[in-house]
């Protein structure tokens, strides 16, 4: 059976987001819902920060890419199952974006970046700031049930003998 394969690039960029993606979602999680110290919160917070800022100009290049390149077809789906995949992938796309943006809006302090420099907060603390926190929470949510629904699909998809991780890997 011959599987095309996405572009080098293409899947360098999935993977690197898989793993940035999944840091921020299991850390915030964690800082949210354990009772930790402050300096572990800390550290944890300007770890994500600096991470993802670092990661936007990655995670836009992988848009920009995902939008102007052909994707290999996956002939064992349906055109709905095909269609479907596409849509989950934009909703993912979207709430990154959503967790990204917000994310920076929150900040309601400078914060360090990887103790080379400060990234100052953009608006000053306040009900702005807390909207941002909220909405960054929920869009933090929303992607982390997408982010399960696609494994789900890979899962499914392996299981039944269509091969779509190997497009990936």
């Amino acid at each position: 059976m011959n599987i095309q394969r996405y572009s080098l690039i293409w899947r360098s960029l999935h993977w690197l987001s898989a793993v940035v993606i999944l840091w921020a979602i299991a850390s915030g999680f964690y800082l949210a819902l354990f009772d930790v110290s402050d300096a572990t919160h800390h550290w944890i917070a300007d770890t994500n920060v600096a991470t993802t800022l670092v990661f936007i100009p990655f995670f836009t290049l992988r848009m920009l890419i995902a939008w102007h390149s052909e994707k290999p077809e996956t002939k064992n789906l349906s055109p709905q199952q095909q269609q479907l995949a596409h849509r989950g992938h934009q909703l993912i796309y979207l709430a990154v974006i959503c967790v990204l943006i917000s994310g920076v809006l929150m900040m309601e302090r400078p914060m360090p970046f990887f103790g080379i420099a400060e990234f100052p907060a953009l608006l000053e603390k306040g009900n702005l700031t807390q909207f941002f926190f909220w909405f960054h929470r929920c869009s933090n949510i929303a992607l982390t049930l997408l982010v399960l629904a696609h494994l789900a699909a890979v899962v499914k998809h392996q299981l039944a003998g269509v091969p779509v991780l190997r497009k990936m890997v």
